[in-house]
């Protein structure tokens, strides 16, 4: 899935196998969950990559359920543009 605006995405299955479940491209700043509305998303059966950022800006990603806990830097979320996927309220729990 890719969203090309700002959008707040909460409380969707995601079960992807071989491709990104989310894509956020550089003109779109996207709320995976934020601490004070966690995200509640999903990412089921997301061996590969949850969430693919190809932008600079900070995505936030907190209160999901991932494939893996934590999440993997640079498997399970990538990043490309130098941008920020902060997937928990703790110190250290954000890529890169």
């Amino acid at each position: 899935t890719q969203f090309d605006a700002t959008a707040k995405v909460r409380n969707n299955i995601f079960n992807c196998a071989t491709s990104p479940c989310v894509r956020v491209n550089s003109s779109s700043p996207l709320d995976l969950g934020t601490v004070a509305e966690p995200g509640g998303n999903i990412f089921g059966g997301a061996s590969g990559i949850a969430v693919y950022h190809e932008g600079a800006d900070t995505v936030f990603a907190i209160g999901n359920t991932w494939h893996a806990l934590p999440p993997v830097c640079g498997s399970h979320i990538q990043i490309t543009a130098g941008g920020t996927v902060v997937y928990g309220s703790g110190a250290g729990e954000e890529c890169p």
